[in-house]
């Protein structure tokens, strides 16, 4: 007992040691008022309007919901007026070409089977001719005329070389929407103030700290973000984009070990946010961001996985989120819309699951799994021992209580069944793609279901 309190004793004194070194050589935070005085200065004094802007946007049927549109006008809108909008299409069929060339965007095209979120980006950044460029996407709405400007002044007063800021979440956008944003921004632990990440002074010490760091702060130093990223031109020409999905997330992971100084600010905002009404294409995202989040944070396998191991992981979790809709159906009342009813709900689902588990893959399951093109499991709960059925139902429903308990903290109080329901599916679902990619990151070998699921972050 005595070897075992030393050994976590030791094993907290590293980690605190490394988070103070990561602290002091990667991040360094400043609050509001201080912020904003240092802002306000920067603009006074300086003539940011000499700096140009270019607008880089990929977009496809862009038309659909007036996307482009609200896009334009809230970029027109901007104090900072010294800008250029290049577009990059990828087989738009709805007139978006034609507007776009109507409101005076430069337009390059390239076929919709050629599109990659990287390579698109890079070609509108070869065809920009600003000092600055500004990645941004479709959906994205510049709500405050000041952000340009504010933007170029962080990056003018901390020795930036690339800026991005809180995406802001309307209180009309599907609840899991605004879950995600509220924990995004809790991750980031930026507040209303500002946090400037990096070490500019040597690439070396940079390399050795972001190593060094725990994994939560590499989390937060690689955050770049490309629905409002603003960087210098000849930093991103340095690196440019290198990967089909996260490409933002790679690039801070390049920007940051090589001595970059990446600025995220809560001075400023823009509204942006997905819908995920599309379960398939939910699941493929989070498996392809969270593989390519492994790599770039150097992750640690907490185990070696077999591949028949991972093969019955997958299969357990299939199981078991199917039978969750299942229990979650059977026992939210119609026509309840109390939050806290649906916590005590949650918060039972364990005995309820475990008492009438059914031992096939649900529909529901089978379905997305048809549609993701990746194999139906056999499930046999024999292959499964009973310590492992109940240490992941466990898990998993703990996991869902937390979430729904983020609600709260969110200052929901009301919400009704089939919103609910969606939503902790779509929780149960984020935390397997999240299990599969941990095993996948420290598995030995593999097999042709874990490689269909790694596929789907290269597809």
């Amino acid at each position: 007992m005595k070897r075992r309190a030393l050994g976590g004793w030791v094993a907290e004194s590293a980690r605190l040691l490394r988070e103070s070194i990561g602290k002091l050589l990667l991040c360094s935070s400043f609050s509001r008022e201080e912020s904003k005085a240092k802002i306000a200065s920067i603009i006074e004094s300086q003539r940011l309007s000499a700096f140009k802007v270019s607008v880089i946007i990929p977009v496809n049927n862009g038309m659909a919901g007036a996307r482009i549109p609200r896009l334009l006008d809230s970029l027109a809108s901007q104090s900072h007026g010294n800008i250029e909008v290049i577009a990059v299409d990828s087989g738009s069929t709805d007139g978006t070409p034609e507007f776009l060339l109507s409101r005076g965007v430069q337009v390059l095209h390239i076929a919709a089977s050629d599109f990659r979120h990287d390579r698109s980006r890079n070609l509108g950044a070869r065809a920009a001719q600003g000092e600055f460029l500004l990645f941004t996407v479709a959906d994205a709405v510049f709500d405050d005329s000041e952000w340009l400007r504010i933007g170029i002044a962080h990056l003018v007063e901390w020795e930036g070389t690339s800026f991005s800021s809180p995406q802001i979440c309307p209180n009309d956008a599907p609840l899991f929407s605004r879950y995600l944003a509220f924990k995004h921004l809790n991750s980031l632990r930026v507040g209303a103030g500002v946090q400037r990440f990096g070490f500019a002074r040597s690439s070396l010490i940079a390399r050795l700290a972001y190593a060094i760091a725990p994994m939560a702060m590499r989390e937060r130093v690689i955050r770049v973000d490309d629905t409002n990223h603003l960087v210098r031109r000849k930093t991103f020409e340095r690196f440019g984009f290198r990967m089909h999905t996260c490409e933002d997330m790679v690039f801070g992971y390049d920007l940051i070990r090589s001595g970059g100084v990446f600025i995220y600010s809560g001075l400023t905002g823009i509204t942006h946010f997905h819908t995920y009404d599309d379960p398939v294409r939910f699941f493929r995202r989070c498996a392809a961001d969270y593989q390519v989040h492994l790599l770039v944070t150097h992750a640690r396998p907490r185990r070696l996985t077999k591949p028949h191991e991972w093969d019955r992981a997958f299969c357990l979790f299939a199981l078991l989120i199917g039978n969750i809709q299942l229990a979650l159906d059977a026992e939210l009342p119609p026509g309840e819309n109390s939050l806290t009813l649906h916590i005590a709900v949650v918060d039972g689902l364990y005995d309820k699951l475990h008492g009438t588990c059914t031992k096939s893959i649900t529909s529901w399951m089978r379905q997305l799994l048809q549609q993701l093109k990746l194999p139906v499991p056999e499930v046999d709960l024999t292959e499964h021992p009973s310590g492992t059925f109940q240490s992941e139902a466990r898990n998993i429903i703990g996991e869902l209580g937390q979430a729904i308990r983020v609600l709260e903290k969110m200052g929901i109080q009301s919400v009704g069944k089939g919103e609910v329901v969606a939503f902790l599916l779509l929780c149960a679902l984020n935390l397997m793609t999240l299990q599969m990619a941990r095993r996948l990151h420290g598995m030995e070998g593999g097999s042709p279901l874990a490689v269909k699921f790694q596929k789907l972050a290269w597809a």
